[in-house]
C-alpha cells in the first residue's frame, strides 16, 4: 500500500487569505480540510438541571477536524437552492455577517478594527469529521462536561430552504491548517 504524503508549507493569516483569494477564482471551488482550534462556546456557567457551576467553564478548547466548501458567494448560493427547490429566489435579502464585511469572496474583516481575518466555509450535516476536546492542554472526555453543554441549536430559516445551508465563519487565526489541492498549509502566527 502506498501513502500519500502531502507538501506541507507554512503561512501567515495574511499569506493564507492571499491563498484563498487564489482559489476562489477557481470555476470550480474545491473542498477543502480545515482543522481548527476553538474556544468551545456552546458550554453553560451553571447546569441547567441541578445548577451546578461549571469548573471548566470558558476553558475547553474544541479541536475539529472536517471537509467544508469555500464559499465565495452566499447569496448566489442560497438564490440557487430556493430555485432547485421550487421557490422565488428574490425572496432571499443577504446581510453581512454580523460585525464583518468582506475582503473578497470568500474572506473577511472585522468592521471595528479591520485586523481580525475570517474565511466564510460551508458545512455540511452528513460530512463526518473528527472533534477531540481540550482542557489545560490536555485532552477531555466530553462525557466530563456534558451536563453543561448548551442544547440550542441555530438555524438559517430565514433562507426560506428545507436544506438550509450552513455557512460558518471562524478566524484564521484559530485555524491550525488548511488542506486545498493537495497541498497543506500550517497556520502560523
Amino acid at each position: 500500500m502506498t501513502t500519500i504524503v502531502k507538501q506541507q508549507v507554512e503561512v501567515t493569516p495574511i499569506e493564507m487569505v492571499e491563498i484563498l483569494k487564489g482559489v476562489e477564482g477557481n470555476p470550480n471551488v474545491p473542498f477543502v480540510n480545515c482543522k481548527m482550534k476553538t474556544l468551545y462556546s456552546d458550554v453553560l456557567k451553571t447546569c441547567k438541571s441541578d445548577g451546578t457551576i461549571n469548573p471548566y467553564f470558558k476553558q475547553i478548547y474544541k479541536v475539529s477536524s472536517k471537509n467544508y466548501k469555500l464559499v465565495t458567494n452566499y447569496e448566489q448560493r442560497v438564490k440557487n437552492n430556493l430555485i432547485k427547490e421550487g421557490k422565488d429566489p428574490n425572496s432571499f435579502v443577504v446581510s453581512s455577517p454580523s460585525g464583518k464585511k468582506h475582503i473578497s469572496k470568500s474572506c473577511l474583516t472585522d468592521v471595528e478594527t479591520e485586523t481580525k481575518l475570517y474565511v466564510m466555509l460551508e458545512w455540511f450535516p452528513e460530512i463526518k469529521g473528527t472533534t477531540e476536546y481540550e482542557f489545560e492542554g490536555n485532552s477531555i472526555d466530553k462525557q466530563i462536561f456534558e451536563k453543561w453543554i448548551s442544547t440550542s441549536v441555530s438555524s438559517n430559516k430565514k433562507q426560506g430552504l428545507d436544506r438550509e445551508i450552513h455557512p460558518i465563519t471562524p478566524l484564521i487565526s484559530n485555524i491550525l491548517s488548511f488542506s486545498i489541492n493537495g497541498m497543506v498549509y500550517i497556520i502560523k502566527e
